[in-house]
């Protein structure tokens, strides 16, 4: 890890439960996704704001837990800043962008976000900013 990244986690607490020994561990948290995943088989998305990143780290790192998801993903971060810069006004009011950097509140975040931004998709093409 570099710095940057060794801060946050040090900052949010995850290297520290790593050195205790709490958390699902690997081994549950693979097999509950996996799991997951094959219910919708070659449906679902992958949705983070570094997808590309996160897609790459779990291939390498679980073979095979992204076998029933779509080549695709979803960048929530650049959905957001789309949204910031023509069309603010259905930002307000949304959740905040969570600061935490964990993985199930990251997750969480994302999942209000989409929800908020779904209901509010209703929207006036002259009101965007492009």
């Amino acid at each position: 890890m570099d710095d940057f990244v060794t801060r946050m986690h040090t900052t949010n607490g995850l290297l520290e439960e790593i050195r205790k020994g709490e958390g699902l561990g690997a081994l549950k948290v693979y097999t509950a996704v996996k799991t997951f995943t094959e219910k919708y088989p070659n449906s679902m998305l992958l949705g983070r704001n570094v997808g590309t990143f996160d897609k790459a780290f779990l291939e390498e790192k679980s073979p095979g837990i992204l076998a029933n998801t779509s080549y695709r993903h979803l960048d929530l971060s650049s959905v957001r800043e789309f949204f910031k810069l023509v069309a603010p006004q259905h930002l307000e009011g949304g959740p905040p962008k969570p600061e935490g950097h964990r993985a199930l509140s990251d997750i969480e975040g994302d999942v209000l976000l989409l929800k908020f931004l779904k209901k509010g998709l209703n929207v006036d093409v002259a009101t965007l900013a492009v």
